[in-house]
């Protein structure tokens, strides 16, 4: 079996959309168009050369739910990350490095 890459990529990110859609805690998607955000997204797997960097699409749409019990998690791979890429050093902190110990924080821009 011959697996190509970014097809793969794409299935993941199809499967991340409908799970999220079929099973969010609140039936509404809480007012989020969630069509609209997997269209947003997708043209990026155009775009993408690495399992890192389908991560990073994946925790940006999931973060377009503001639920703060969404994520990736990975199984046999390695994620060196522990937040989010949006989260730069010129405008945050990852966490647990912020001043005081606090847990450090982002906000990914929207347009």
């Amino acid at each position: 079996m011959t697996v190509t890459p970014a097809d793969e990529w794409r299935q993941m990110y199809d499967e991340t959309w409908r799970l999220m859609r079929d099973n969010f805690w609140r039936a509404d998607m809480a007012g989020v168009d969630w069509a609209t955000m997997g269209d947003r997204y997708r043209p990026l797997l155009d775009r993408i050369g690495g399992t890192d960097d389908l991560f990073d699409v994946l925790w940006e749409l999931q973060g377009e739910m503001g639920s703060s019990h969404t994520g990736v998690l990975t199984f046999g791979g390695a994620v060196t990350r522990r937040w989010p890429r949006a989260c730069s050093a010129a405008t945050s902190s990852p966490p647990g490095t912020a001043p005081g110990g606090s847990r450090g924080s982002c906000r990914a821009s929207r347009r």
